[in-house]
Parts: C-alpha cells; structure tokens; sequence
C-alpha cells in the first residue's frame, strides 16, 4: 500500500488528517500495540510499499510527515535522527503529557483524538 500524498502535511491538524486518511484506506495498518512492524534493518519512506506494515499514531504522524520510519523505532530525515515518539509528538502539536496519554491509549481513543486535531469531530 504505497500512500500518495499531494503534498506533505504541515500543521497538526493537516498531519492527523493524513493518519486518519491512511488508516481509513487500511484499517490494518493501525495498530498501537508497536511503533511499527517493521522486520529488523527495514525501513520506509513516502512512495514505498507498505503492504502488511502497521504502525502506531506517531509512527504515521512522521512518516506522513516526510521521515523515514525504521524497524529500529527512530525516524530518519537527511542527517536528523530522532525517536518515532519524539516525532510524532512535534508533527501532532502535542505536549509531552499529551503524546504519552495519546500514543499509550487504546486505539480507538486515539481515532477519536485525531479526529479532534484534525478538527473532524
């Protein structure tokens, strides 16, 4: 499932837009039990096949956001390495509090906070 996107989204409200879209196409690919399922060594970038890889809020959330996502649970752009977490909690506008108590909910809690970024209440 290569994911076409027309442009990188910018704002938290236009990156919880594009997960939820993602996740609406491949409800499969939702998952947040792991950052990502990944085989170890692998990684993604925008334009790959991501057919039978689920990721996690954040995981999405930065590599919709441009990054590379790899097994390893960091996320890649040019020189720049940081955590999967630490990525998703800056492309969602999140605070620290507010990325533990989002990417360790349930899933469905999740969606629906999304949703109120997204502004798709």
């Amino acid at each position: 499932m290569g994911v076409s996107l027309t442009k990188i989204p910018k704002t938290p409200a236009e990156v919880a837009g594009a997960v939820l879209d993602a996740v609406e196409r491949d409800p499969g690919s939702f998952y947040m039990g792991v950052w990502t399922t990944l085989a170890p060594g692998e990684r993604v970038r925008l334009g790959d096949d991501l057919c039978g890889t689920a990721m996690c809020a954040a995981g999405w959330a930065a590599f919709l956001s441009g990054w590379t996502v790899t097994a390893e649970e960091t996320a890649e752009k040019g020189d720049a390495v940081f955590s999967i977490k630490s990525v998703g909690r800056v492309a969602l506008g999140l605070s620290d509090e507010e990325a533990d108590e989002l990417f360790y909910a349930k899933d469905t809690e999740v969606l629906a906070r999304l949703r109120g970024i997204a502004g798709r209440e």
